[in-house]
């Protein structure tokens, strides 16, 4: 039985909140420059940040949605990984 699994340990769930947070805003930093690069928008911060940026009238609203959907199914699919 792992170790964590009989003990309250506050320090490792931050950590692992950090690290979840983290690897997330990497994919999706990732998913953002590889669709914007190839559609031709540059890339800005207010695509993480700022929900007005997510559209569905322009090109640039759609790569955000699409980064972020992408980002969420690669979470997804790494999370199941490591439970089964």
């Amino acid at each position: 039985m792992p170790f964590y699994a009989t003990t309250w340990d506050p320090i490792l769930i931050i950590c692992q909140i950090i690290t979840m947070q983290a690897s997330f805003y990497l994919a999706v930093g990732l998913f953002m420059h590889g669709l914007d690069f190839v559609s031709g928008v540059s890339i800005s911060l207010a695509q993480f940040f700022s929900y007005e940026e997510m559209r569905v009238t322009s090109v640039h609203g759609w790569m955000t949605i699409l980064s972020f959907l992408f980002s969420a199914v690669l979470g997804y699919d790494i999370v199941l990984s490591f439970l089964y």
